[in-house]
């Protein structure tokens, strides 16, 4: 018989525990079902040094207060489509021609094909009906740093093979994220507080801008914000603009930091397209987006073709690019995605380096953006098809 002491202390620690459980419930379902942690605007990051956590913040933040009863479609890649994707004009211009959809861009700085499948698996309770994937060349090319993507947002339900938990920690972890909302954006919590703390006691994204403000970019000089017109860049971008020389292209890329040693580490880095664990995480899109019934497009987003001189082969492989374009095909076709070739889509000058593109450039991507998504949303309606979803 167990003495009653005993079993009084032992219900007082279940009651004390209980309590604690409950109370982290209630402010799990407060702040994540109700909605309030999505009601922090972005500002309370701003300042922190916390830039894509900052913008992680956003992106998750409108994925979770969409409502699935409308129709929605994303673009996910790398910084070029964060940059290019203008979510204000692509959705004025839906609007206006009644495709009956919203856009969201869930574009994301230096991310891999694993990191898109990821932001793809975190937006599929807003169900999307059409996934538009921007890539580059470079998305399947070997992890040089962390991947904050999947450090922020991985769960359990993000099966991926090549991203298989490597420990039973990393499998708890990802368990919990999965059903306790509290835990899984524990990142974006952190930075919150912090920031808040650090207040108590004591990036222009000029692409972006360019899409959202339209405007007859004749001259040179209008294709480039402010910033790069005061910069050693532009004079430099001027001699090469006249010569066409690719030896004042290298000198132009000088003026831009490390970016010219980058794209040369990039290239001279062993690389094996067909063995790329990235391939599986392209599958995994592909095979996702076909079993629920929802339209994709892989876009092969605009290189420089300043790039494909033959002085620039220490700079980049056109050979690599064109394989890379006839496995996206294949794949496409084999799952009934589309496959759009916009490698050529840009002349050299409205580009500022290999892929990111300027002030003007980025305004002809996005109305190639804003075509594709009109034209997938009357194809969707034609045949009544608008109703496949990313779960």
């Amino acid at each position: 018989m167990v003495p009653s002491c005993t079993l009084m202390t032992f219900v007082q620690t279940l009651w004390f525990w209980g309590k604690i459980v409950l109370v982290l419930l209630l402010i799990d379902i407060l702040l994540f079902r109700v909605g309030w942690f999505w009601e922090f605007k972005r500002e309370h990051l701003a300042g922190a040094g916390l830039g894509q956590t900052e913008y992680l913040h956003g992106v998750t933040g409108r994925l979770a207060t969409h409502n699935p009863a409308r129709p929605l479609a994303v673009a996910i890649g790398n910084s070029v489509v964060r940059m290019t994707a203008a979510e204000g004009t692509i959705n004025r211009a839906l609007r206006r021609s009644k495709a009956g959809t919203k856009f969201l861009n869930l574009g994301v700085d230096s991310s891999h094909t694993d990191d898109a499948a990821l932001m793809l698996n975190v937006a599929r309770e807003a169900e999307p009906w059409l996934v538009i994937y921007g890539l580059a060349y470079r998305d399947f090319m070997p992890r040089t740093k962390k991947s904050l993507v999947r450090h922020s947002l991985i769960d359990s339900t993000f099966d991926v093979p090549t991203m298989k938990p490597a420990s039973i920690d990393e499998r708890l972890s990802r368990f919990v994220r999965s059903h306790w909302r509290l835990y899984h954006h524990r990142e974006f919590v952190r930075a919150i507080l912090a920031q808040e703390w650090a207040t108590l006691t004591g990036s222009f994204p000029a692409a972006a801008w360019a899409a959202e403000h339209p405007r007859a970019l004749g001259a040179a000089g209008a294709a480039f914000p402010p910033q790069f017109l005061a910069s050693a860049s532009w004079p430099a971008w001027q001699r090469w603009n006249q010569s066409r020389s690719f030896a004042d292209y290298e000198a132009y890329l000088a003026t831009r930091g490390r970016l010219a040693t980058v794209y040369k580490k990039r290239r001279a880095k062993p690389f094996d397209l067909e063995s790329s664990p990235q391939l599986a995480a392209l599958e995994w899109m592909l095979r996702r987006t076909k079993e629920t019934g929802a339209r994709m497009i892989l876009a092969y987003f605009p290189e420089n073709p300043v790039f494909r001189d033959p002085e620039a082969a220490a700079y980049f492989n056109p050979e690599l690019s064109d394989r890379l374009a006839a496995l996206l095909e294949r794949e496409a076709a084999r799952f009934g995605a589309q496959f759009v070739d916009l490698r050529a889509l840009l002349p050299a000058e409205d580009f500022v380096d290999l892929q990111h593109t300027n002030l003007r450039g980025s305004l002809k991507i996005n109305r190639t953006l804003t075509r594709l998504v009109d034209q997938e949303a009357r194809a969707a309606a034609s045949s009544e098809a608008i109703t496949g979803s990313v779960r």
